[in-house]
Formats: C-alpha cells, structure tokens, sequence
C-alpha cells in the first residue's frame, strides 16, 4: 500500500503505510528502504539516510539502500561518501547499471570528467540500451568542450529513447554553445512538445533568442518560464538584461531586484557592466526519473565570462529490492513486495 500511495503522491499517507507495515513485522528492510525514498521526496534528507541505515542493519547486503544512501548523500553534497556508497553498491551486485550512472554523476560533480565517462560506459556494459546513460555521456564531453562527440551521445540517447526531453533540451545547448542558433532553437521547441512545462527549455530559448537579437520574442520565453516555476531567478536576471537592451530601465531594475529576491547570491555580481545570460544546464538522468539538483556553475551576471550553465542533474535511479517501479514524478524505484 506505501508503494502505491507514493505513486500517487500522497507522501505522509505512504510514510504511514509503512509505520504500519513495521510495527506488523519490525525486522521489514523494503519497508524502511521504501519509507527512505519517501522521506528524500519530501525532502527530508538527514531522516531518509536514518531509514536506509535502519535497512541495512536488517540486510546488510542490500546493494539498493546502498545506492538510494548514495543518492541521498549526493543531494547533500557530500560526494565522497555517496561515492563509497555507491562503491558498496556495486561490492554486492556488480552488474548494477544505475549504481555506476549515479557514481558518473558524482563524480562529474567533482569535475572528475575522465572518471565519470567511464563509470558511465560502464554502466553502458551492463545495460546497453540505457539512455540516460549516454545523455550523461553527452553532458560530461559537453563540459570537455567535445561538442561534436557530446551532440552524438544525445543522438543515441534519443534513438533508444525518442521522447526524451532532457537530451534535446541538452542538444539545444550544445549547438547553442557552437553558434547553430536557429537550429538550437528548433532543439528547445522539440524539448517544449515533449514537456511543455520545461522551464529551463524557455529559458534557454530566451538566452538564444536574446543572442540573436530577437529581444521581444526572448522576453515572451522568460514570461513562459515565470509562468511555469514563478521563483526562476535567472529568468528574472535573463528578462532584465533582454529590458536593459531595449533601453527599458526601469523594468530591468525591477527585474534584477526581483532576481535578488530570490536568489541573494547574485548580488555583487549583477552590475551589469559585462552581461551574460544564464542558460540552465544540462539535465541529467538516473533510470528511472528526475531529481533535480542545481550544480551553480555560472549564474549569470557580470563576473561570468561565458554564457553561464546551471546544470541541472536530473536524477539518480533508486532501487527497490523486487523490482522497479517507474515514477514519473520523482526518483522512486521501490520494493514492491
């Protein structure tokens, strides 16, 4: 009954499920494993890891808490440790695909490029037709300036699976990094037919269109995206730059104020003396869905000296003992036992 409440998103009510599952048999290691994705959904990072060190005192040898304890650590940035937990993962079940793509991701965090490619050809071994997989591939050549080989890796993602939005999306960056602008444009409208409420596709498209000196049809896309996710502060600071060229100061003002709102860090970096736009970055995939996680690699502002990309990580596969179960929302694969 958790895993099927959390499939709905009742999240409390799923966390009480197995409360209740536990106090029938206390010794549940699925049960705690299942109530750790919960609790990371919700956020509540410090208890999931609680719950998955529970599991593991049960069953010691269970290579999914491993891995959903690794994705947890990563979200809180400690990297080393979600690397020894996916290293403990992949002790216990070395063909396990997801565990060598989520330690690619960490250690691509890390700006480990070398090591995270192989992890993720690695992963490729054991699971052929893994897109996500070659969408990070992709991402880690992008970082390494390989924009050719990184356009090819989206390339296979995409004819494994072709409703992928995150590769075009991260296709679109990359031809935008190598000035096909038009043609970086038509990668984010492809992104926006698959997802139409992709935030960081308008975003993106914005910056191409403001590079291109389309300036009204770039403001319509940062409207779209503060439709879509109201606290996108590059949004704002992309509009106030779009505004400034326009000669609209007041409006630019307003719309970097409302970027520091948001996000305080910008300040002392938005003088506006040398602009340049903050593309949202490369989403990245786990097997089963995403968990977005903001690497800051370059906000945007006048201390950037390239057009800056957030990547965004999209999501770490997480493992339940029986078998997966695919959530479209977050990162869930539970024990359906």
């Amino acid at each position: 009954m958790g895993v099927t409440l959390q499939e709905q998103g009742k999240l409390d009510e799923a966390i009480a499920a197995y409360h209740r599952a536990l106090e029938i048999k206390p010794a549940y290691a699925d049960a705690y494993n299942n109530m750790g994705v919960t609790l990371q959904e919700q956020g509540k990072l410090d208890e999931a890891i609680a719950a998955y060190h529970r599991t593991l005192e049960i069953k010691p040898a269970y290579a999914d808490a491993y891995n959903n304890m690794g994705v947890t650590l990563q979200e809180q940035g400690k990297l080393d440790e979600a690397i020894a937990a996916y290293h403990r993962a992949l002790e216990i079940k070395p063909a396990y695909a997801e565990a060598y793509n989520n330690m690619g991701n960490a250690l691509q965090e890390q700006g480990k490029l070398d090591e995270a490619i192989a992890a993720y050809h690695r992963a490729l071994e054991i699971k052929p037709a893994y897109a996500d997989a070659y969408n990070n591939i992709g991402n880690a050549l992008q970082e390494q300036g390989k924009l050719d080989e990184a356009i090819a890796a989206y390339h296979r993602a995409l004819e494994i699976k072709p409703a992928y939005a995150d590769a075009y999306k991260n296709i679109g960056n990359a031809l935008q990094e190598q000035g096909k602008l038009d043609e970086a444009i038509a990668a984010y409208h492809r992104t926006l037919e698959i997802k139409p409420a992709y935030a960081d596709a308008y975003n993106n498209m914005g910056v191409t269109l403001q590079e291109q000196g389309k300036l009204d049809e770039a403001i319509v896309a940062y409207q779209r995206v503060l439709e879509i996710k109201p606290a996108h502060a590059d949004a704002y600071n992309n509009m106030g730059n779009a505004l400034q060229e326009q000669s609209k100061l007041d409006e630019a003002i307003a719309a970097y104020h409302r970027a520091l709102e948001i996000k305080p860090a910008y300040a002392g970096c938005v003088q506006q003396h040398g602009r340049h736009a903050a593309r949202a970055g490369q989403a990245r995939r786990g097997d089963c869905s995403l968990s977005s996680r903001a690497r800051d690699k370059a906000c945007l502002c006048g201390c950037v000296q390239q057009h800056g990309r957030h990547t965004a990580r999209a999501g770490q596969a997480r493992r339940g003992d029986c078998s997966l179960s695919s959530r479209a929302r977050d990162q869930a694969c539970l024990c359906c036992r």
